[in-house]
């Protein structure tokens, strides 16, 4: 029985994903205030969260004009750990003072930083500079202060007579965030005490009347929060940015009868963790993957701070155009217009592998308040040529001259092989002999010339059958894992083999169901046997092809033959008709992968003889992500029998025709302008699509040559037929 086989040489290319993370809990709240005159002017470091309040400065102990009058209108300096405050000097004068301490645990006595606008019972230090609202009027003002001294340079004007109902305004407090500012005042006019908010940018005013009428003293926490000292409770209160409402706070009093308060304000910040595959690789060369396997980065991007982020973004290093190719959940690219506390966004990015250790890094930014912030995770994997997922399989069909169909299929030597239990070659899995009897099988099909299947059978790879040698063989499709799908068969209608039942029974090594040969060097029924390495050499070791002389097929191939009275029987026309495989009938426990040239996209999958003067060769795109424009090709085929070469069809496109023709040999190469004419100029008749396939065929002269088996041991050559590709 003739098993015809087509081997093709390549030159192939390389080619090229979150859920959130919880947000981080929020750092203790702490509040700076002065407390009553009564107590000695001291300073209090009060940690809501913890419970507990501590003097840490004195004013009344300070040689400074700081201590005639009680402090008041706070504010916190977080980048400088500095605590402003204001003081009246008593008297005439008009103008209260701006102090600041450190809040450190190093003394350092208080300086004067200048003077403010009135008198001044609020106050709140933003973007470098210290707010206010002047007491009886409505007027707010920026303390600019010099940022090398801390200095007051001048006093502006932010927003001049901002409430139109009366100015006559008794602070109270004011706390800002995000360009907005939230205060408590009683009005001088009626005695209401009033919530209301003010925009910095442009002085909209809102207010409103209150019952909580000693919550007046306010800051944000780190957490977020705004919070309302109550003096008559001498205890916290939430508030409702909203509308002023109030609730209940931390179940803490500081015993401090607070003047003021002040607190660092809650920082945003942004978090991202990145993955390969859905695997965690900051260290180490990540997973194996194979090359031209797709890969995919996920960006788990959270905001981790305590208040809301903006414009979020994510980029990597390693990709071009981020808005094109990183997409983020609801939305159309990499941007996220908003991230409220605690909240996450999966992005996702897909490219394909490629060879050796490769690193890249995401990178994730928000904005609040003008504050940009960032955070990077760096992923890694290890791109393997030996791993490159591999084409189902090469095959084959031919009508005999005796007008029997000889159909193979060859799978080596991946995803399969005849190499099982020790001694497995290019397998990153265990492979054992039970797993190639267990429920491998290859189907093959006939399709009509309208497109229906009229015979579909399975082929049983090997299975136990008493009689034999070896005690094993392939049960065909009447057994074992074989089975008739589609249509009729008898034995009489076909024969079959696989190359394992071949090596077990047809090269002496067994008798009887015994192994009379090599069984020391290896138990043919446990492993097969052993080679020079176990990654891609077949050859056998000096002990092994000792005793195993008359070799050992590694390919993993099924064959069979369709006797010409079944064809009859069917109709079969093989011009019109289609020798497929069935996609459906394929089966292999486990599956492997391909060890090619990692620069390699185009493979030969399938070759026919078309007609008396053509061949067919499916050539197969294994890029998921890039077409391939078929550039040049190189050919050599029997050119006694074939005659010169006249024509090349890509997909029916001509992409070279000549009516004298070439020979063999004067192809190299068939696109190159020196020697022959060049593939035709329209790159679109010579594109193979990403992860597609289409028909190349060959028009010779005279009747060609039949497809012919390669010599044993062959890697990419077939004996009278050679190709090679060029994208």
């Amino acid at each position: 029985m003739k098993k015809p086989t087509l081997f093709a040489r390549s030159t192939l290319a390389a080619c090229a994903l979150f859920t959130a993370s919880a947000a981080a809990a929020p750092p203790p709240v702490i509040v700076y205030g002065p407390g009553n005159a009564t107590l000695g002017n001291r300073f209090y470091k009060i940690d809501l969260e913890a419970g507990t309040s501590t003097v840490f400065r004195t004013l009344a102990a300070d040689p400074s004009p700081s201590d005639t009058n009680s402090p008041n209108g706070t504010a916190y300096d977080e980048q400088n750990d500095l605590l402003y405050y204001s003081v009246n000097p008593g008297g005439t004068i008009v103008n209260d003072r701006l102090f600041s301490i450190p809040v450190t645990n190093t003394y350092e006595a208080p300086k004067e930083r200048g003077r403010l606008k009135g008198r001044v019972y609020n106050g709140a230090f933003y973007k470098g500079d210290y707010y206010y609202v002047s007491n009886r009027t409505a007027n707010f003002w920026k303390a600019d202060l010099d940022p090398a001294t801390g200095n007051v340079v001048t006093n502006v004007a932010v927003c001049a007579n901002f409430r139109a109902a009366g100015s006559d305004l008794r602070f109270g407090d004011i706390a800002i965030l995000d360009g907005m500012v939230y205060g408590g005042a009683r009005d001088g006019s009626n005695g209401n005490i009033l919530y209301f908010k003010l925009d910095m940018e442009t002085c909209a005013y809102e207010e409103y009347i209150q019952t909580d009428s000693r919550s007046l003293q306010m800051t944000f926490g780190t957490d977020g929060k705004l919070y309302g000292y109550n003096l008559a409770l001498d205890s916290f209160r939430i508030i409702n940015k909203a509308d002023g409402s109030t609730s209940d706070g931390p179940p803490y009093s500081p015993a401090a009868n607070l003047s003021d308060v002040a607190s660092p304000m809650p920082a945003p910040k942004v978090g991202i963790v990145k993955k390969t595959n859905d695997t965690d690789n900051p260290t180490g060369t990540g997973p194996d993957l194979g090359v031209g396997e797709t890969v995919t980065w996920t960006y788990e991007v959270s905001n981790l701070g305590q208040v809301p982020l903006y414009d979020v973004t994510v980029v990597d290093n390693q990709i071009a155009d981020d808005a094109a190719d990183i997409l983020c959940a609801d939305s159309t690219d990499n941007t996220v217009a908003m991230l409220d506390v605690g909240e996450s966004v999966t992005c996702t990015a897909t490219g394909t592998a490629v060879a050796g250790q490769y690193v890249n890094v995401g990178t994730a930014s928000g904005t609040f308040d003008g504050e940009t912030v960032t955070d990077t995770d760096d992923e890694r994997y290890f791109g393997s040529p030996s791993t490159v997922a591999c084409p189902d399989g090469k095959f084959e069909w031919i009508v005999e001259q005796d007008g029997d169909l000889a159909i193979s299929f060859d799978q080596f030597p991946a995803p399969n092989n005849n190499t099982y239990g020790a001694n497995t070659v290019n397998w990153n899995r265990s492979h054992s002999f039970g797993d190639l009897t267990g429920s491998d099988r290859a189907g093959m099909q006939l399709r009509d010339a309208g497109g229906v299947v009229r015979l579909n059978f399975e082929l049983d790879y090997l299975s136990a059958k008493s009689g034999t040698p070896s005690g094993y063989a392939s049960l065909g499709p009447f057994g074992g894992d074989g089975d008739v799908v589609t249509g009729t068969l008898t034995p009489g209608d076909i024969e079959w083999d696989t190359t394992l039942a071949q090596n077990l029974n047809n090269l002496g090594y067994f008798a009887a169901g015994v192994q009379t040969v090599g069984s020391a060097v290896a138990n043919l029924l446990v492993d097969s046997p052993p080679t020079l390495d176990r990654i891609s050499d077949y050859t056998l070791t000096p002990a092994a092809a000792a005793v195993f002389t008359n070799g050992w097929n590694f390919r993993n191939g099924y064959f069979a033959t369709i006797k010409a009275s079944k064809l009859a029987q069917l109709g079969f026309d093989p011009n019109t008709w289609t020798v497929e495989p069935s996609s459906t009938g394929l089966h292999n426990s486990p599956g492997n992968t391909c060890p090619v040239d990692p620069n390699n996209r185009l493979s030969v999958t399938n070759v026919v003889k078309y007609n008396s003067t053509t061949l067919k060769i499916t050539i197969k795109n294994n890029s998921t992500s890039v077409d391939e424009i078929l550039s040049s090709l190189r050919l050599t085929w029997p050119q006694a029998v074939n005659g010169n070469l006249l024509e090349v069809k890509l997909d029916g496109d001509v992409l070279w025709k000549s009516t004298a023709g070439v020979g063999s040999g004067s192809t190299d190469s068939l696109g190159n302008p020196v020697g022959v004419p060049p593939l035709v100029a329209d790159p679109n008749k010579r594109k193979i699509g990403k992860n597609s396939s289409d028909d190349l065929t060959l028009k010779f002269k005279n009747n060609i040559a039949p497809v012919t088996d390669p010599a044993y041991g062959d890697k990419a050559w077939f004996d009278t037929y050679e190709l090679e590709l060029f994208p």
